[in-house]
């Protein structure tokens, strides 16, 4: 039994060793492709975990939104606001020890799709997203991380002006990382 418990010990000492808790949060942008509706803007928030200094998982929440003017007539502007809302997790691997850390990972999980009409409400259907994603973290200091993140957003089954076609939006991320030693 003690050889049981000190392996756990053991074990659970070197994991957390290299096993570390940050928080993020920034500014993202997108481009739905296939469409004519210029980019969005938004932001994103979220937790990362790092297995080790080459593994890291993280919870992502994020929100892009774009207000499109469709007409106006006499004095009235008639808008529509389209809103993309990704709640994802996901697992990178870093290439680099260092100030610099390139890394290449993917994302799955929840992609909430809306649009409305002037004041009106949001009307739109969640769907399955997955997201391949390239990017570097470079560290400002011990604990604070700059990430540039490249992604590729694909909604299957999601509302597109072509037939009812997957949703797909290329984008980016650039946030601050706060790591808890």
């Amino acid at each position: 039994m003690k050889l049981i418990l000190t392996t756990l010990i053991s074990i659970f000492m070197v994991t957390t060793a290299f096993s570390q808790i940050g928080v993020k949060g920034g500014f993202s942008l997108g481009d739905r492709i296939n469409t004519n509706q210029g980019l969005y803007y938004g932001f994103d928030i979220g937790v990362t975990y790092d297995i080790t200094e080459s593994i890291r998982t993280e919870i992502l929440f994020e929100g892009l939104f774009k207000k499109e003017n469709i007409f106006t007539f006499g004095n009235t502007n008639y808008n529509v606001h389209y809103r993309i809302l990704p709640i994802t997790v996901g697992a990178d691997y870093r290439f680099l020890e260092g100030k610099l850390k390139p890394f290449v990972g993917i994302n799955m999980g929840i992609v909430s799709l809306a649009a409305k009409a002037n004041q009106g409400d949001y009307q739109g259907d969640s769907y399955f997203g997955l997201y391949p994603k390239a990017g570097i973290d470079y560290a400002i200091t011990d604990n604070i991380l700059l990430d540039l993140t490249l992604k590729y957003l694909v909604a299957f089954s999601g509302n597109n002006q072509n037939n009812n076609s997957n949703t797909q939006v290329f984008g980016a991320n650039i946030s601050l990382k706060y790591v808890f030693n």
